[in-house]
């Protein structure tokens, strides 16, 4: 399974190198690291960085160093937070979007973040719908 969320990955660094403005590398990580948080997603988002520096000739590292801390975030504080709950994602990969297009960039897109904040969220939604909430999980904060 690890190798084709792999596969995934790479699929989608070089749709966003050849097509898209907006960060779906970055938003398939986040999402990936909120539903199964475990030491392979951590794995997962530094090589989905480092396609994504390779495709867009980007320095080598760069978007994989950004990855790398925005998983660890959602990886280490999912003890705190319902990570995987849409809300609580679409505005981390907001956030996370706008951080990355400075690092990047060097300026803040706006209408790009909000648009793969969108994006991230009817997908967090119906994939909530349809296999988290059903199995009898609570959205609650722990303490």
């Amino acid at each position: 399974m690890f190798y084709l969320n792999l596969f995934l990955i790479f699929l989608l660094s070089l749709f966003q190198g050849a097509f898209l403005p907006i960060n779906l590398v970055l938003a398939a990580v986040l999402f990936r690291t909120a539903v199964e948080p475990d030491p392979k997603s951590l794995l997962l988002a530094f090589f989905g960085g480092f396609f994504l520096d390779l495709i867009l000739g980007q320095p080598w590292g760069l978007s994989a160093i950004i990855f790398l801390s925005a998983s660890f975030l959602l990886f280490f504080y999912k003890q705190k937070f319902a990570a995987s709950h849409p809300f609580f994602l679409t505005v981390f990969v907001f956030l996370m979007s706008l951080i990355n297009d400075k690092l990047v960039k060097g300026y803040l897109s706006w209408r790009g973040s909000f648009l793969l904040a969108v994006l991230t969220f009817l997908f967090s939604f119906f994939w909530w719908q349809l296999f988290i909430r059903p199995s009898g999980k609570r959205i609650n904060l722990k303490t």
